[in-house]
């Protein structure tokens, strides 16, 4: 018995579909028909079939030609398949001539002629309804998506807003879409959606007017809904999963500790699968500008129990909003008669900072931030190594060392 295999999505099953099954039936006594799994296309980006894998599979069974139809749903199955069955002839479409050759390997392979004129994409079009997408901004981001665009059906960008006209013209002129710079509320009687790749601030309204519109709406992060520069920071660890909980920031040093951001190693204190870390740890919070920390910088290394430290940072907006960041000061004492904790929240200061500025900021440091309960319920500060730590945030943080003595 000469066993016969080929694949195929099936979508719309047509007269093309039935003639390549006919064609592999006559190659041989017993034809098996893969039918691509509705995960496999998806993640090969075939994102326009019509039928569900189900509706395809019981397509091909109508046809009469398929002995036994089976699933494709991963690479690299069409050689287990070859194997587990005992295929004899590997049957494919003549638009893939010579993609298949390596499996002859395993078995002949035999490109079927195609059945001109038709095809699941044709059929698909004939039906289909097209999107005219409107695109606000001109810049870098608006210029990639255009050539994106082109590989999603369904849709066609075919305008683009910038109340700058001779970045709109020109951006008209690229990629061949009708440019408006005057009248946005023109821009959307154009376009069925709209995609917002605009400066930040200006996200919220054209995203309002656009709804307002009835079009659909997507957009560049960050999404501005204000003015306001957000900075807010998180007042607990986040885990990444519930078996990390429970999960703090400020916790005790482990006598096998794992270097940070490896993954799993043997014989120290971390999970199989998945980091120590926390998903977002305290003290983390987003902006739509980011910052630079340098290096911590004190005025001594040692102190007595008068005494005080100044620990100062610069810090930098290196991005192109203006924006406000909480500076977080951290301490930890390496070595006390109480095991102590990694680190401990002393201080925070709120700096604003303007696009590409630089501010340096200070903490004072004094014995009363190095005290804690002793064995005995005193509160006492030992005299020892203590390390500084000042960043945006309980992880990424820069550091430096004093004696207490």
């Amino acid at each position: 018995m000469t066993r016969v295999i080929t694949y195929g999505t099936y979508d719309l099953l047509h007269e093309g579909h039935i003639n390549i099954l006919r064609r592999a039936k006559e190659l041989g006594d017993y034809l098996i028909v893969g039918v691509t799994s509705d995960s496999f296309d998806r993640g090969r980006g075939k994102l326009n079939v019509r039928n569900n894998v189900l509706e395809r599979v019981e397509a091909v069974k109508a046809t009469g030609y398929a002995d036994e139809v089976i699933i494709e749903d991963y690479l690299g199955q069409k050689i287990d398949d070859i194997q587990r069955y005992d295929i004899d002839i590997f049957a494919i479409g003549s638009d893939w001539k010579g993609k298949f050759d390596y499996l002859n390997e395993y078995c002949k392979v035999v490109y079927l002629p195609r059945t001109e004129g038709i095809s699941s994409t044709m059929l698909r079009e004939q039906t289909e309804e097209v999107y005219r997408i409107g695109i606000v901004g001109s810049g870098r981001i608006a210029k990639r998506f255009v050539p994106e665009s082109k590989v999603v059906n369904s849709a066609n960008v075919t305008a683009v807003f910038d109340p700058n006209k001779e970045n709109a013209v020109a951006f008209g002129k690229l990629f061949g879409v009708k440019p408006f710079s005057d009248s946005f509320e023109d821009f959307l009687e154009e376009v069925d959606a709209v995609y917002v790749a605009s400066p930040h601030l200006t996200h919220y309204d054209y995203t309002k007017k656009s709804l307002y519109a009835g079009k659909h709406v997507l957009c560049e992060i960050p999404f501005m809904l204000n003015s306001e520069h957000p900075t807010g920071k998180l007042t607990m660890s986040f885990p990444r999963v519930t078996g990390q909980c429970p999960i703090y920031y400020n916790h005790k040093m482990t006598g096998r500790p794992m270097s940070p951001d490896a993954w799993y190693t043997r014989y120290v204190s971390n999970y199989i699968d998945v980091l120590n870390e926390p998903l977002y740890p305290f003290g983390y919070g987003l902006s739509y500008t980011t910052y630079t920390y340098g290096d911590v910088s004190l005025n001594t290394n040692s102190m007595d129990a008068n005494g005080k430290i100044q620990a100062s940072v610069i810090v930098t907006n290196t991005g192109a909003q203006d924006g406000e960041e909480i500076v977080q000061l951290y301490l930890r004492d390496i070595v006390r008669s109480i095991t102590p904790p990694v680190q401990e929240l002393k201080g925070f200061k709120r700096v604003a900072l303007k696009a590409g500025e630089s501010k340096k900021v200070t903490f004072d440091i004094d014995v009363d931030m190095l005290k804690f309960y002793d064995s005995t319920l005193d509160y006492v500060a030992e005299p020892g190594e203590f390390q500084v730590m000042i960043g945006g945030n309980s992880k990424e943080v820069k550091t430096a060392s004093f004696t207490l003595k």
